[in-house]
């Protein structure tokens, strides 16, 4: 059968994807189709399956994955393959690559308007950095929740700056 690439007969035979048709395992995982050879039981340095131990060539390695429900739309995997090159184990390295599209708000916590008030944000003697011994602070706020940096008012030669109702 792995001579021919018969996948879908020796899918038929696979224990993990038998087990979760009957929703013993792994429940609400997905996993691509696995249309490659069998990955475990081979002769290292070869692609050669190891017979000696009378162990039938299997899918040890798989990339499984889950999202939330309302995600599953937004994610597509692109690619599930094995790689045949890398030969140091008895097992050949199974990858994926996915086509993920995010959205700007969590899904736990949809978009909203946000509103953060500072109503007395002040600067308490201050080290000088201008030659005039005074300094033209501001502040700078950063935040994940900010689509980008919010930056107060530029107080003049102050060390002692105050911020109120800007």
């Amino acid at each position: 059968l792995i001579e021919a690439n018969d996948w879908e007969t020796l899918r038929s035979a696979d224990q993990l994807i038998a087990q979760r048709k009957d929703a013993n395992v792994f429940m609400h995982w997905r996993e691509g189709q696995v249309d490659f050879r069998p990955t475990y039981r081979f002769l290292r340095g070869t692609n050669e399956y190891d017979d000696e131990l009378d162990r039938v060539p299997s899918w040890c390695d798989r990339v499984m994955f889950k999202s939330l429900p309302s995600d599953a739309l937004h994610i597509r995997q692109l690619e599930y393959s094995s790689e045949d090159s890398v030969q140091t184990s008895d097992h050949h390295p199974v990858y994926a690559a996915f086509e993920v599209n995010t959205l700007r708000s969590n899904v736990l916590h949809p978009k909203r308007d946000l509103v953060i008030e500072i109503t007395n944000l002040h600067g308490d003697n201050m080290l000088p950095k201008d030659r005039n011994g005074k300094s033209d602070p501001f502040v700078r706020f950063y935040g994940n929740f900010l689509e980008q940096p919010v930056k107060t008012k530029v107080k003049k030669a102050t060390l002692n700056p105050v911020w109120k109702n800007e």
